[in-house]
């Protein structure tokens, strides 16, 4: 139980920190006020600055990463603490604790959890999803499709279904915390690509 507990924390707790808050207050702008009111780094890019959006899902993506890292390092012979390093990395950025546990969507810590587990596949499959993101003309759907699609591809890829499992736990409240941008698709009023294109 102790790696498990272990793991489990160190993914949580660096999954809270959220940089998107700190640039926030730094910036005097209040980010649940802008926006989606998401604190994620789509949300700093597209309403405080580009700069400090990319910077911040950089961050976003290389804490999860590092999560995964300290997992294997400290129990590397238990094959199933770095996904759940990943997974609460990813819920820890959505439920952050010292913020009312309202953070982000987890779309940047998702691509730090593909980075972290499954490298070689890295690329070819964030890509496959920006791209499905912007044939559908809702950037929105990439998240999505990553979310239900990634726990199937690693629990394949690493022939484990506690990692299918564990990730599908993350996957599933990603989705849920994606469901007003479902309800716009249906009503057609999400924001297309060209909108964010255009900001």
């Amino acid at each position: 139980m102790i790696p498990i507990i272990i793991s489990c924390a160190i993914g949580y707790l660096l999954g809270c920190l959220s940089p998107s808050w700190a640039v926030g207050k730094l910036k005097q702008v209040n980010i649940r006020n802008a926006g989606s009111g998401n604190l994620g780094a789509t949300n700093v890019f597209l309403h405080v600055s580009k700069g400090f959006g990319l910077i911040i899902m950089v961050f976003d993506i290389f804490k999860c990463v590092l999560a995964i890292q300290l997992a294997k390092a400290l129990f590397a012979g238990i094959t199933y603490v770095p996904a759940l390093a990943g997974a609460f990395s990813i819920i820890g950025h959505i439920y952050p604790f010292y913020l009312k546990f309202k953070g982000g969507k987890g779309s940047a810590c998702l691509v730090g959890t593909i980075l972290g587990l499954t490298p070689r596949i890295f690329i070819p499959f964030v890509l496959g999803c920006i791209i499905l993101g912007i044939i559908a003309n809702y950037l929105c759907i990439a998240p999505i499709f990553a979310s239900a699609s990634y726990p199937i591809l690693c629990g394949l890829l690493t022939h484990s279904f506690l990692n299918f499992l564990i990730l599908s736990i993350a996957g599933a409240i990603m989705i849920l915390r994606h469901r007003d941008n479902i309800i716009r698709i249906r009503n057609h009023t999400e924001p297309k690509v060209r909108t964010y294109f255009k900001k």
